[in-house]
């Protein structure tokens, strides 16, 4: 709880220096393992929050997703640095390592239409674009702004997805919308996004980054998805 806190309060070096104090003490517990997972997530030390991650075979609990989670955040953070550099293949790699599903994780993968992959899509989208692969880019754009299943094949054969809950793959597929010209439909996506947010902070700050005026995400806002986005 005070690790936690300090997370809260935008103090990840205290946070982190509390999770790893008792990890250390207490090496198979699960929840302090995801807890210096997130600490150093928070942190930048992503490459360490893995090897944290997949250092035991964590505990499964019925509802309990928040070690795939970080781990997703953990390799997705990744390539959004190699991205900056320009280095578009190498960010590819680790997008695809970050859509796997360790066993060890304690988490069940479930069933491929119901995974929720647009944060994947959408950084692989920039990638293409930034290594000017024009088909794979227009093939990922399509797939996002109609949010086909499956993604593959022949897109005609394929049939809408629908995702439930307010997570950022709605910010995604807004701007998904807007691209492929569909910018009515781009913005009544965005208003069901943050309407159905019970964060007033998270949907102020995505409707902020939609309309081009980016700001820092809040603190208080501990969504993985929208810290990579």
């Amino acid at each position: 709880m005070i690790s936690q806190l300090y997370l809260s309060n935008g103090d990840a070096a205290k946070a982190e220096a509390i999770a790893v104090k008792y990890g250390r003490e207490f090496p198979d517990n699960s929840g302090l393992i995801r807890l210096q997972a997130q600490t150093m997530i928070a942190t930048g030390r992503y490459e360490d929050a893995v090897k944290v991650l997949l250092s035991k075979n964590l505990l499964p609990a019925e509802g309990v997703k928040k070690a795939h989670t970080l781990y997703s955040e953990a390799y997705l953070m990744q390539p959004v640095q190699s991205m900056k550099a320009k280095r578009y293949r190498q960010a590819l790699k680790m997008i695809e390592l970050a859509r796997k599903w360790p066993e060890s994780l304690g988490v069940g993968k479930p069933y491929p239409k119901d995974i929720d992959d647009r944060l994947d899509n959408w950084l692989s989208l920039q990638c293409y674009r930034g290594l000017d692969m024009k088909k794979e880019a227009d093939h990922a754009l399509k797939v996002l702004a109609l949010q086909l299943w499956p993604e593959s094949g022949n897109l005609a054969d394929s049939k809408p997805r629908s995702f439930e809950g307010n997570t950022v793959g709605g910010l995604v597929h807004a701007f998904a919308l807007r691209e492929y010209g569909q910018s009515i439909r781009a913005a009544t996506v965005l208003h069901t996004w943050a309407k159905e947010d019970t964060s007033a902070a998270m949907a102020e700050w995505g409707i902020r980054v939609f309309n081009g005026k980016p700001v820092a995400l809040p603190a208080t806002v501990q969504d993985a998805g929208c810290q990579v986005f």
